[in-house]
């Protein structure tokens, strides 16, 4: 009881914003490449609403360098997956065929360093970035979505988590930007759900856009923070619990590039 009163007065005095998984010898990859996409929006920020409260038509590219991490019963050499402080108990990808579950880290990159976070080295240039996640918080701080690393205690994150401190909105989709284990600008917590959800990051120079969709066609953005270091590696990443039990589930993993 005096770990997790600890835990969540640390949570709550950093103001926490609303987040690793198993290595194995996969028998043959399972990258699956994509066609080129022309129709998927690669939004710059920010993005104007129309008088219906809708997105208006916004630019599109086309992606010439695309592939997808399906977890359909491993996980492929091809992408060079790495976890980060690898637990081999609190991930499966047997626990729901399909899919990849990953245990909730009772930890954060603002009050250490979380457990099983999935990573692969970042592309160079611009890219975007999408997973679908299955998750439904209900507890401060927990987290699960995409990740991008620029160090040690460096990232940008986006996904659905939880908190009701301040003016966080609730059970959502946050956008964090944490350098050096310090929050850096707001964490735009959108109040929405849907299990799955889609969730997007979108990189243009040194801008990173977040978005969320949750009726499998509209993306809507989160928000936007600029880094001017290079990410050195992208991901997905289930932490920021205050306690053990609570899990996250991963669909698949996309590294589009123009």
């Amino acid at each position: 009881m005096k770990t997790r009163t600890f835990l969540s007065i640390v949570f709550l005095f950093l103001a926490v914003l609303a987040c690793g998984v198993p290595s194995s010898s996969p028998a043959e990859p399972t990258i699956k490449p994509l066609p080129p996409t022309p129709d998927l929006p690669f939004v710059p920020s920010p993005v104007p609403l129309d008088s219906t409260g809708g997105n208006e038509s916004v630019p599109t590219v086309q992606f010439s360098n695309s592939v997808r991490e399906e977890f359909d019963g491993k996980i492929s050499p091809g992408l060079g997956w790495q976890w980060l402080r690898q637990d081999d108990s609190a991930w499966s990808l047997m626990a729901t065929p399909g899919w990849l579950r990953i245990n909730l880290s009772t930890s954060s990159y603002l009050t250490g360093l979380p457990s099983n976070v999935l990573t692969t080295s970042a592309p160079q240039g611009d890219f975007d970035l999408r997973t679908s996640v299955r998750f439904s918080p209900t507890q401060n701080f927990e987290f699960a979505g995409l990740i991008i690393l620029f160090g040690e205690k460096s990232v940008l994150q986006t996904g659905r988590a939880f908190c009701n401190v301040g003016n966080c909105p609730g059970s959502g989709f946050y956008f964090d930007n944490l350098q050096d284990g310090v929050a850096v600008g707001g964490n735009f917590g959108v109040s929405a759900s849907s299990n799955p959800s889609q969730v997007r990051i979108v990189r243009q120079g040194n801008t990173y856009s977040a978005y969320y969709q949750v009726d499998g066609q509209n993306w809507i953005m989160i928000g936007n923070h600029s880094v001017d270091l290079p990410p050195t590696a992208i991901g997905l990443i289930a932490a920021q619990a205050l306690s053990a039990g609570p899990y996250a589930e991963f669909d698949y993993f996309e590294i589009n590039q123009p």
